[in-house]
């Protein structure tokens, strides 16, 4: 299995990606003083980070010693800074998150090991427009599997790790299954959907501090085993 990157000329960067059914990479654009893109993507036990700096490829590192193979992968940049910040779900249903300084990938904090499952992309990250804040999300195991549980990254995790996230008390109808964040490019305010298996479509605002709100826009999506959103 093999992911190949393509910056004016095809680059392959790993034979040996972690899965090829589910989206086991991202890509993003480090914020401000640098031109450099880092494509994040599952090899072996670890999500590894190679960096094209404008002419050539960096050798890659390790963003994230997860311990087993990286399913779904989602990378997103602050716009104020070179800082990045990192979610994960593993094949063992796993949750771990990262925050690359600028410089360096940090340490990982303790992972919440019982998600509701790994078939489907229940993860998520977002930085406000200008606070330094990351949003992380993710979807537990039951009986909080109806829920976003979430934690935030701004120098430091708040609450300190996946394994003691917060649950966000809105419900949706059933297990959510597809979870996306898109930030406000003008505020700081983020706005999540979740695909239920139940064919139901709701959004959630975070306001910059906390959540918000919970609508219903959908009843009957066409197919909650996709990303059909």
């Amino acid at each position: 299995t093999g992911w190949s990157a393509v910056v004016g000329a095809s680059t392959t960067l790993t034979l040996t990606a972690s899965i090829a059914t589910e989206e086991c990479l991202d890509i993003a654009w480090e914020g401000v003083s640098v031109s450099s893109a880092h494509v994040l993507y599952g090899s072996g036990n670890n999500i590894l980070d190679s960096v094209w700096n404008g002419s050539v490829w960096s050798a890659a590192v390790t963003a994230a010693g997860i311990g087993t193979a990286a399913n779904w992968v989602r990378v997103a940049a602050d716009p104020t800074t070179n800082r990045l910040a990192l979610t994960s779900v593993d094949g063992l249903s796993d949750w771990n998150v990262n925050v690359y300084s600028g410089a360096a990938w940090g340490a990982l904090p303790l992972e919440d090991a019982a998600m509701v499952g790994n078939a489907a992309r229940v993860t998520d990250v977002a930085w406000g427009k200008d606070n330094g804040t990351a949003l992380f999300v993710a979807i537990d195991a039951s009986p909080n599997h109806r829920n976003l549980k979430w934690l935030t990254w701004s120098g430091a995790y708040s609450p300190a790790s996946p394994s003691i996230g917060t649950v966000d008390p809105y419900f949706w109808s059933g297990n959510i299954n597809w979870v996306d964040l898109v930030s406000d490019p003008n505020t700081n305010r983020i706005m999540a959907t979740g695909v239920d298996v139940n064919k139901n479509l709701a959004v959630r605002l975070w306001t910059g501090s906390a959540w918000s709100g919970g609508v219903v826009l959908e009843t009957d999506l066409s197919d909650a085993r996709y990303e059909c959103v």
